[in-house]
């Protein structure tokens, strides 16, 4: 089931009207020491557009790498991205730093700091070209905080239902939700 997070008001539990317009929930659920997690089943016609919350840290310091993925099966090329990054006082930017076959969405240090991820995917379950903006706080080299914001396409013309993420190194501990922007 989904559950309006944003938009329809409930009072003890009974809806009340005036709502709508708002985020929904599609699903969440954890990860814990996973050396990648795989993601099925919540995109879907229903939404054009989905917001992708990560909150994770690592076993190791690395890149955390991001899929598309269609009846459980990751989606290896066409993808493109350019990051724009600060950690300690050196800024960057940088294009197609994970190559054509995945998006770099964080920096995972291994640390007890956890990285923060937000995606936005503009039609994922549509078949054509997916876009995404992202913003994520990480940690680079167990040495710094690092910010980043991600402009990103996708080029095949294919409706995914799910994505993956996927570390460089070690394995990932945390939690993961999806939401449906309304139409």
């Amino acid at each position: 089931g989904t559950t309006d997070v944003l938009g329809d008001f409930t009072v003890n539990g009974s809806p009340v009207s005036g709502g709508g317009g708002g985020l929904v929930l599609i699903d969440s659920g954890t990860f814990s020491a996973s050396s990648g997690v795989n993601v099925d089943s919540v995109f879907s016609g229903t939404y054009d557009d989905y917001l992708v919350l990560v909150h994770a840290t690592a076993s190791a310091d690395a890149e955390l790498k991001f899929r598309l993925r269609l009846s459980g099966t990751d989606a290896t090329s066409a993808y493109t991205s350019v990051r724009a990054y600060a950690y300690g006082t050196t800024p960057g930017v940088q294009t197609d730093n994970a190559g054509t076959d995945e998006w770099q969405i964080n920096n995972l240090g291994n640390t007890a700091v956890k990285g923060v991820t937000r995606l936005d995917l503009m039609s994922p379950a549509i078949a054509a070209a997916t876009a995404a903006v992202g913003q994520s706080v990480g940690y680079f080299s167990s040495t710094s905080t690092i910010i980043t914001t991600l402009g990103a396409t996708h080029a095949t013309a294919t409706a995914y239902d799910g994505f993956s993420l996927i570390p460089s190194a070690g394995d990932i501990t945390g939690r993961w939700a999806v939401y449906g922007y309304p139409k």
